[in-house]
């Protein structure tokens, strides 16, 4: 005696909701790193002689595929590397803007589930 359970809908659901959930959230840290973007450009602490350091802030959405997903705050010019080190930390931009606006990045994940997105 026993029981018997037929599980494959469960699981195709559970794939399909793991799958929504995910694009969901790349689309929601793809809206935020644009907003992040704009931010260091706006409040960047240094005075702009070229613009090229200005210009060559960039968020990046990372997906590892092992169910680790984030941003990531770069330079693209050669010298960002000093703006964010030198000087006493005087010019950084990055880690004060993770530092400031990553919570509210992260309390914003915390709503997708509940967004009626799906």
């Amino acid at each position: 005696m026993g029981i018997s359970v037929e599980i494959s809908e469960v699981v195709t659901g559970l794939y399909n909701f793991r799958f929504k959930t995910k694009q969901r959230m790349q689309a929601y840290l793809q809206e935020q790193s644009e907003e992040l973007v704009n931010y260091m450009k706006r409040t960047a602490p240094w005075n702009d002689r070229t613009g090229n350091a200005r210009r060559g802030l960039k968020a990046e959405v990372m997906d590892s595929n092992d169910n680790v997903i984030g941003i990531s705050l770069q330079h693209t010019v050669e010298y960002g590397v000093y703006l964010e080190y030198a000087m006493e930390l005087r010019f950084a931009i990055l880690e004060p803007t993770a530092r400031l606006k990553g919570p509210d990045v992260v309390r914003g994940m915390q709503g997708i589930l509940n967004r009626g997105w799906f």
